[in-house]
């Protein structure tokens, strides 16, 4: 059988081989099993960078069991030679009995692709001073590594972008201050290491780059003679991401300073009757994401006449 998977260069490639034979030999036992990985990254004069080892963990008659091990980098974008383009690494795993005359032997073939470590880029968090919280995170595995994110900027969704800073592993959140987010949206993305693997380091490699998300610019008008608020709001992308919640979680601060949610919602616009006519309200919208971040933006009602 064929396996193959793709990773991020800096992760920590780690799985279990397992084999079992219940066949008896001629002196009505299980058969001695044996394991083998074979490829050119588990040996030392072959390999490129960080070595891959293969230990057997467990052996007893009719089972064997061993761990693989491998900590990716950079450097496993080079072309590995054999016509393989850069990032191909294929592994050969042998397991067979002692039968004799002829062994029982069955081979898989498991290829691991290394593909640049792409940003990810999943919340920007507006603050009362207009400047953005950013939240992404590294590949999935990843340790101690030189990997770099430049990040990104524009006011507009169609740029010019300009790079205001670069960070590294392991940092995951960055504030920008004077991004003026308070008043108009920003827009923002991350560029992957561009010299992590031979050819790969171009402007064009879609694989470097996050997704653009624009921070959320909420206005809040007041309607029906100033005792309604007609609150609107744009999404950090459309369509959201895969790891955005469906819904806004829309909070209304009342006189009280104290935080209500008033809606849960996938829509972009909300209405509230307000509760106090000596009170400028103020709210804020946010949009929860998997990895525990969120992407909010506060305003107060400066147009209503409560």
């Amino acid at each position: 059988p064929s396996y193959e998977t793709t990773i991020m260069a800096g992760e920590l490639v780690i799985f279990s081989v397992v084999a079992s034979d219940n066949d008896i030999n001629s002196t009505g036992n299980l058969q001695d099993l044996s394991l083998k990985v074979e490829g050119g990254q588990l040996d030392p004069f072959y390999a490129v960078s960080n070595i891959a080892t293969f230990t057997v963990t467990s052996s007893s008659p009719g089972n064997i069991s061993g761990d693989f091990l491998w900590q990716s980098n950079c450097d496993h974008m080079q072309d590995y030679g054999c016509g393989i383009p850069g990032g191909a690494f294929t592994f050969n795993i042998k397991a067979y009995d002692d039968f004799c005359p002829a062994n029982g032997i069955v081979i898989a073939t498991i290829t691991i692709n290394v593909i640049p470590p792409q940003p990810d880029l999943r919340c920007l968090a507006v603050d009362a001073s207009g400047g953005v919280d950013l939240f992404f995170s590294f590949p999935e595995g990843v340790v101690d590594t030189a990997i770099k994110y430049d990040i990104y900027h524009s006011k507009n969704i169609g740029g010019p972008y300009a790079l205001i800073d670069s960070i590294f592993y392991p940092d995951t959140t960055y504030f920008h201050v004077g991004s003026n987010a308070d008043i108009s949206q920003s827009y923002y993305y991350l560029l992957g290491t561009v010299t992590c693997g031979t050819g790969i380091g171009s402007a064009t490699d879609s694989l470097l780059y996050s997704d653009t998300l624009t921070t959320i610019l909420m206005e809040a008008t007041a309607i029906n003679f100033g005792i309604t608020a007609d609150l609107e709001w744009n999404p950090i992308h459309d369509p959201l991401l895969v790891s955005s919640s469906l819904n806004y979680d829309l909070h209304y601060i009342n006189s009280n300073n104290s935080d209500n949610i008033i809606a849960n919602t996938p829509d972009l616009f909300y209405q509230m009757d307000g509760d106090n006519c000596d009170y400028v309200p103020k709210f804020y919208v946010e949009i929860p994401d998997a990895s525990g971040c969120s992407s909010t933006r506060y305003t107060i009602s400066r147009h209503s006449n409560y």
